[in-house]
């Protein structure tokens, strides 16, 4: 029939019990209870209140070891413990099954078959758990923890987590950053539980999981750890937490086991670091508990790690060192930032030492080693801000290196189209870079010294510029972003060869697109050095550095994705169109192909859908124009009548004006120019000059161009 028990006083408890035992005589008592369930519902902190107003009201317990040696012991056995934070729909519950608490008189021992927490949609399973306690001078104190096994699934935010990171942000540090409020706040966290811990283990304490299994997840993605096996002791004023992952497949295999200690003061006035150890390898993923898709990892089974490596999170909280090397053999993964295509075979290894005041204010790096295959990459830096600016310096450097060395350190997934090319040569940089955005315009660094002997030997047969001097297939997009494949090149309708097309368009090129053509080699760095100080400058992207050779390397062979892998092997393969074709070559493939408005692919059809004319006969106004859409092709300035608008047509005269300034037109060509009204559909007409052709106000576009 079982027994029903409830304590007034702890209202949020009630026990239903399959029998109870007691025993009393001759100055002794003993309790057992055999099977049933004890039920807590409410928050632990109302459950603690109760409890400790309950025991403040029981007579003093029997102290003097003489008394305590003739009780008898206290048995519950065989029960289900349970306990949830709300009757309806909890957010958090325990349950602990087949649980045993044995009492003597000197010693508590706790055993549970399970024990299943539910924290929000965080879990974690308990298996085979038992907790022995001992008496000490006035209270029981933990003397053993130890588990079978552990198994959890922690989803980020936890329950109340981002509620506490909030509000420890704005109530104690207002101006400190989420990150650095979410560490600060793990920091107190780590040093309150080891302050509980203290007052509960008693000295020589453990605590011993033969094999934790722990998966966090954060939206989408996830990271496994373990199975591992979990240790927690005292020593030396600190708790030492060491966690050894695949500890029993590690012995077993050829791999060596990876450990993670973290090292916590006891004292809250001790103003130690908190630190985390982490050392050993090689170990695989698979042994770490990573699974394939985990944060879009791949071929996890192939891929290993060593690491040697210190955090450090001071005592005052200001400040995060990180100490260490690494390695990463085999690493695969799927990212959108970085190809449309799986990476796959990442040789990487690093080291260095970086330190990061957390409120903020200035990040350092010193010793930085990055080799990506053959790749090696060294440097130091600091970047410091204020509430309003950013100051960095650093030096980096890149040693000389065979081209085709570094070529086959780069995984095929981020040159996927490069499949099949052989370089020559040797490459080598060093780079130098200081700024502060307080005075970008005078405190502003940007040097590179380059040593660059790299050339193509071997393209594949997709890649051979040859195959552009007959016609070839073409993909080109429409206004809403389809592709559509096209036949282009030499004895196709829609071809102009370089000799007759006006010369005007090769001049609006020069003053609108690439300053540079006819100097560089594909890449003028002067202009990578302005276009990065206009946009630090700006705040956002208002301009890039793409030379005309850039432009056609992107057009003829790659897709509008925007990934690393794009650039990468836009940067090769400009290197290869400059090595191969003529600057004239470059220009008339560039001007056959290039998107000049909504489904208006080259020259040819540009003249004629604007002007009704031949690339030939186009006018200086008319080139510029022309070339004025290729920021943004889908932009028009036809007013209704068909002429160009007035704000537009002064920012053509002044392009004109560089023009002349770079002698790219004659004086009379410019004054001709000048005196042109551009109109669409019919040859341009003939006005009169403004009053001040060097007008320098603002005019359509002229904020997001700058002649390089």
């Amino acid at each position: 029939m079982g027994v029903r028990v409830t304590v007034p006083d702890i209202p949020s408890a009630l026990g239903q019990f399959d029998a109870i035992t007691v025993g009393v005589g001759f100055g002794m008592r003993s309790l057992e209870v055999g099977g049933g369930q004890l039920e807590f519902v409410g928050s632990a902190r109302e459950i603690l209140e109760q409890i400790t107003f309950w025991r403040s009201k029981r007579p003093a317990e029997v102290s003097s070891v003489e008394d305590e040696s003739v009780r008898r012991p206290t048995r519950l056995l065989g029960l289900t413990v349970m306990w949830r934070d709300r009757e309806v729909a909890p957010t958090q519950s325990i349950e602990a099954g087949d649980v045993e608490v044995v009492r003597e008189a000197r010693s508590v021992v706790c055993s549970a078959r399970s024990v299943a927490v539910q924290l929000g949609r965080s879990r974690v399973d308990v298996r085979g758990v038992e907790l022995e306690a001992l008496r000490g001078a006035s209270t029981f104190q933990v003397h053993k923890v130890a588990a079978r096994a552990i198994d959890g699934e922690l989803r980020w935010p936890l329950v109340g987590s981002v509620d506490s990171v909030e509000h420890f942000a704005v109530s104690a540090q207002s101006d400190v950053p989420r990150a650095t409020a979410t560490l600060l706040l793990l920091r107190d966290r780590l040093r309150e539980g080891v302050g509980r811990l203290d007052r509960l283990f008693a000295p020589g304490a453990a605590v011993e999981v033969q094999a934790l299994r722990v998966k966090v997840a954060y939206g989408s993605d996830s990271v496994g750890l373990g199975p591992g096996k979990l240790t927690v002791r005292r020593a030396d004023g600190r708790f030492l937490v060491s966690l050894v992952p695949g500890a029993g497949e590690a012995e077993a295999s050829s791999e060596k086991s990876l450990t993670f200690t973290l090292s916590v003061p006891i004292a809250d006035s001790d103003p130690g670091d908190v630190l985390v150890d982490m050392s050993g390898g090689p170990i695989g993923f698979e042994t770490l508990g990573v699974k394939d898709g985990d944060f879009g990892l791949l071929d996890v089974a192939r891929t290993s790690l060593e690491l040697r490596s210190r955090l450090a999170l001071s005592g005052d909280g200001k400040t995060l060192r990180v100490d260490g090397e690494g390695r990463v053999h085999g690493l695969s993964l799927r990212s959108a930032a970085l190809s449309d295509e799986a990476v796959r075979g990442l040789e990487m290894a690093w080291r260095g030492k970086v330190e990061a005041l957390l409120d903020g204010s200035r990040v350092s790096m010193d010793d930085g080693e990055l080799d990506l295959g053959d790749i090696h990459m060294r440097g130091h830096g600091v970047v410091e801000r204020t509430s309003k600016d950013i100051r960095v310096h650093g030096d980096f450097d890149t040693p000389m290196t065979p081209c085709q060395a570094m070529f086959d350190s780069v995984p095929k997934g981020l040159v996927p189209k490069l499949d099949g090319m052989r370089l020559a040569g040797s490459f080598a940089m060093k780079t130098k870079i200081a700024l502060d955005t307080a005075n970008i315009e005078h405190d502003y660094l940007l040097d590179a010294d380059l040593a660059n002997s790299c050339r193509v030997t071997e393209v594949p047969r997709d890649l051979d510029v040859a195959r552009f001097h007959s016609p070839f297939k073409h993909t080109v997009y429409s206004p809403s972003g389809e592709p559509s494949v096209v036949e282009l090149g030499p004895g196709t309708p829609n071809w102009v060869g370089f000799g007759a097309i006006s010369r005007f368009m090769e001049v609006a090129l020069l003053t609108t697109e690439d300053g540079g053509f006819h100097r560089h080699h594909g890449f003028e760095f002067e202009a990578i050095r302005n276009s990065i100080r206009e946009n630090i400058r700006k705040g956002k992207f208002v301009r890039g550095a793409s030379t005309l050779s850039m432009q056609l390397a992107k057009n003829l062979y790659l897709e509008r994705t925007k990934t690393l892998s794009r650039k990468l092997q836009e940067a090769v393969l400009t290197m290869y169109l400059e090595q191969a074709l003529t600057k004239e070559q470059i220009l008339e493939l560039y001007l056959n192909i290039v998107e000049f408005g909504p489904n208006i692919y080259g020259i040819g059809p540009a003249a004629r859908a604007y002007f009704n004319a031949s690339p030939s006969s186009l006018s200086l106004g008319q080139a510029l124009y022309v070339t004025s859409l290729l920021p943004n092709p889908k932009q028009q300035h036809f007013e209704a009548s068909g002429v160009v608008s007035a704000g537009h047509m002064r920012y053509l005269h002044k392009l004109m004006e560089i023009a002349h300034r770079r002698h790219h037109v004659t004086d009379a060509e410019l004054e001709e120019g000048l005196a042109e009204i551009v109109v669409r559909g019919q040859p341009s007409l003939r006005g009169e000059p403004p009053d001040d052709p060097r007008d320098d106000s603002p005019v359509d576009g002229a904020a997001e161009w700058q002649a390089p």
